[in-house]
């Protein structure tokens, strides 16, 4: 797991409580990066975090290509009052994965925004499920979840907001994009909310878009080849969501993850 500063951090302070336990202690601002590695076969993996007041802490999780094991991964954070946590799960490798996330507000004005990518390619199948849950005034945050499934791919996407009783004045949304490249991919978009008070602000929405035949062609008849317009596709549709990401340097390595991706077959 690797520690970096991102501009305008004063100070990375983080506690290892064990080796899957870690706490951004009151006032630190840090971003951690974690990467999936391992053999094949059948792993288990689990990180919890916790941010204390005023602090805030970025968690870049990431499944690589060549990562070809299945994997449970389960995540969990909390975060205190006026403290922010900010998700950013990308899971391109694998070829069975089961991903849970629940991040909870549990201090006022205590915000929790998650961020997923994904890109299932060939035989792969991704079980995506992540809930956001608010459980004291004034919190705010959203879920973005946006991805692409080509080939035989089957992904199940699952995103949940819960707003307890005393989350009054939580302001937080929830959105699911999937791009399907080829029609033998199967795509479950399930969004959810569960409200539990009043006067808060929540929405989510859900989108599944195809690519047709006529889109490949058009792009063909300006001489793209099929591959590198099936590339442009990918890129283009998961470019809004990795562009927010604020360190440039692992915006690019998701960029050349998925270049290679792409390169490695017709990502179908």
């Amino acid at each position: 797991m690797t520690m970096i500063r991102t501009p305008g951090q004063r100070v990375s302070r983080l506690r290892l409580v064990d080796s899957n336990t870690l706490r951004a202690e009151e006032g630190s601002h840090l971003c951690i990066v974690d990467v999936a590695a391992g053999p094949a076969g059948k792993h288990t993996r689990t990180l919890s975090v916790s941010v204390a007041p005023h602090a805030t802490l970025t968690v870049v999780s990431i499944i690589p290509p060549e990562f070809s094991a299945s994997v449970h991964f389960v995540q969990h954070g909390a975060v205190e009052a006026g403290g922010g946590i900010h998700w950013w799960n990308a899971v391109f490798g694998g070829m069975n994965v089961q991903h849970e996330l629940i991040s909870e507000v549990t201090g006022e004005g205590g915000e929790s925004t998650i961020n997923w990518l994904f890109l299932a390619r060939a035989e792969q199948h991704y079980n995506l499920h992540v809930k956001n849950l608010f459980h004291a005034p004034h919190g705010k945050g959203e879920v973005a979840m946006k991805g692409v499934a080509c080939g035989r791919a089957r992904v199940g996407c699952h995103g949940a907001i819960v707003i307890g009783e005393d989350g009054d004045g939580t302001s937080t949304h929830l959105t699911q994009h999937i791009l399907m490249l080829d029609a033998s991919a199967k795509v479950d978009a399930v969004p959810a909310l569960e409200i539990k008070t009043n006067d808060v602000k929540a929405r989510h929405s859900a989108t599944v878009t195809k690519v047709s035949a006529d889109d490949l062609f058009y792009m063909g008849s300006r001489g793209i080849s099929l591959e590198e317009a099936r590339r442009l596709c990918v890129e283009g549709f998961l470019a809004a969501l990795i562009d927010r990401l604020p360190v440039a340097s692992l915006r690019d390595e998701l960029y050349t993850m998925i270049h290679g991706s792409c390169e490695q077959s017709t990502i179908g």
